[in-house]
């Protein structure tokens, strides 16, 4: 089963999709079996190109789920 990372932003100074996926990740599992995944996230995913990288300072939701429409687990991060 695989868990798949999404980005969102509800006020953002710039254009961007409802939710990114920001990264992905992935594991076998036998019946009834657990596991822990690692997820890196790269930087670039919360930023925006204008002509070089930038990064708008704020709150991004971290969203978790199987798939995009998903019932996500969610974690807030602050980008200072």
């Amino acid at each position: 089963m695989k868990y798949d990372p999404y980005l969102a932003r509800a006020e953002s100074a710039v254009e961007r999709p409802v939710r990114w996926l920001a990264g992905y990740a992935g594991t076998h599992l036998a019946p009834a079996g657990t596991d822990s995944v690692e997820v890196r996230i790269p930087a670039k995913a919360f930023g925006h190109y204008d002509g070089g990288w930038q990064f708008e300072q704020g709150t991004f939701r971290l969203l978790i789920g199987r798939h995009v429409a998903d019932d996500f687990q969610v974690l807030e991060i602050e980008l200072r």
